[in-house]
């Protein structure tokens, strides 16, 4: 954490001041991103976007944004083309023993019906399955140098700070 102080009251001053250190180990484009998020002024805070664009994530592949779904499992029961998780949904409410019959009968009922209930569960399971499918691997890291290299300007210097959480 890049806040240091000895006391609760000291370390929300210093969150709220955006007084920090961070450490020169720390290559030049990280530092910049974290001044840049760390800014007290909320205004000048750096964006999601200029975040993800940012030269110290550049090489760095996001997941792409999950479609929002229908809450309402009606549109199964309906002649339509479906998407690939939407069908792996309806097969498993089919294996279950829920029909296009009862998610016909299910219409008009609000999100305490069972149907809907386990519709939106198997749905979750689903679109979580393929999202961690979707997050790429890294495959190669590059490390610049060793741990203890990193750490050898701080051996010298012998200081305590509390670590504090503010809920």
């Amino acid at each position: 954490m890049p806040f240091r102080a000895d006391t609760v009251a000291k370390l929300k001053k210093c969150i709220l001041d955006g007084t920090y250190t961070i450490p020169p180990y720390i290559l030049e484009p990280c530092q910049r991103l974290i001044r840049g998020i760390l800014q007290p002024v909320p205004a000048n805070r750096y964006t999601i976007d200029h975040i993800m664009t940012s030269e110290w994530l550049h090489s760095v592949q996001f997941p792409k944004a999950m479609e929002p779904f229908k809450l309402d499992p009606m549109y199964l029961a309906e002649p339509c083309d479906l998407k690939e998780e939407e069908v792996e949904v309806k097969v498993a409410l089919e294996n279950l023993g829920i029909t296009e019959e009862h998610i016909r009968n299910n219409q008009g009922k609000d999100s305490r019906s069972s149907i809907t209930g386990v519709y939106r569960i198997i749905l979750h399971r689903v679109q979580k399955r393929l999202a961690r499918e979707s997050v790429p691997i890294i495959t190669q890291l590059e490390l610049k140098d060793s741990k203890k290299e990193r750490h050898k300007p701080y051996r010298e210097i012998r200081y305590t700070s509390k670590l504090c959480s503010i809920l």
